[in-house]
C-alpha cells in the first residue's frame, strides 16, 4: 500500500506541475486545441490522483481536524478567500457595466 502511495502522491503532484505550466503558456504565450487538450488531460490526472490520494491518506488527513491550531489559520484564510472573491465578482460586474455604458454611448 505504502508504494501506492508514494506513486499516486508522485501523479498528483507532478499532473498538478504540468497543468500549471500548460495553463501559463497558454495565458502568456500561445494557445492552440492540442495544447489545449494536453492542458485538460493533465488536469483529469491531477483530479484523479489528488482524490486517490485524499482517500488513501484519509486518517492522516482527518487527524488535522483534530487540532485546533488549524481553525486559529482556516478562518482568517477562509475571511481572506470571502473578500478577494467578492471583490472579483465587482469587478467582473463593472468591466460588464462599462461595456454596456460605452454601447449605448454613455462614458
Amino acid at each position: 500500500m505504502d508504494k501506492y502511495r508514494k506513486l499516486i502522491s508522485a501523479i498528483a503532484g507532478i499532473s498538478f506541475l504540468f497543468t500549471g505550466i500548460t495553463g501559463l503558456i497558454m495565458k502568456f504565450a500561445f494557445k492552440s486545441h492540442g495544447f489545449n487538450e494536453v492542458h485538460v488531460w493533465f488536469g483529469v490526472a491531477m483530479v484523479v490522483a489528488a482524490t486517490l490520494h485524499l482517500v488513501l491518506n484519509w486518517r492522516i488527513f482527518a487527524g488535522y481536524f483534530r487540532d485546533k491550531r488549524l481553525y486559529a489559520l482556516a478562518i482568517p484564510f477562509l475571511a481572506l478567500l470571502l473578500v478577494s472573491g467578492f471583490m472579483a465578482n465587482d469587478q467582473k460586474d463593472g468591466e460588464h457595466g462599462n461595456r454596456a455604458n460605452v454601447r449605448m454611448g454613455h462614458h
